[in-house]
């Protein structure tokens, strides 16, 4: 039952009474790796557990929006080990197109995220904001 450690920590993040939507995805990742790690990389042992996480995952839960929210969560993008894959990246744009049917305001929203993902401009570059990556 060690293994199933990691999922019921995710899911008291998931369950609890703060904001989790920006934890979801990346938590999901360190989940699967906590339980490969466990299995000491055999994935006979852990492709199974990952298959069930899997359809479970891909069927109820991973939505475009856990990719928007895990890329702009300060605490992750800020950090020297945030990287964004084509899944995440295409989840960003989705929430974006979903948000505005204005192509105006989506270009300028894409504007902003350069913005966010340099840390630069009067809100992105504050001192706060790189603090919150760092934690």
């Amino acid at each position: 039952m060690q293994f199933v450690k990691p999922l019921i920590v995710l899911l008291r993040i998931v369950d609890g009474e703060k904001p989790s939507m920006g934890y979801i995805y990346e938590g999901m990742d360190r989940v699967k790796e906590a339980i490969r790690t466990f299995f000491a990389g055999n994935q006979d042992r852990y492709g199974p557990i990952w298959d069930v996480i899997d359809r479970r995952w891909h069927n109820l839960l991973h939505r475009p929006i856990h990719a928007a929210a895990y890329f702009l969560n300060p605490a992750y993008q800020f950090s020297p080990h945030f990287k964004a894959d084509d899944e995440v990246w295409s989840g960003l744009y989705d929430v974006v197109e979903r948000m505005s049917s204005n192509s105006a305001v989506s270009t300028d929203i894409v504007r902003e995220i350069e913005l966010f993902k340099k840390a630069q401009g009067d809100l992105f570059a504050r001192e706060l904001c790189k603090k919150i990556g760092q934690h």
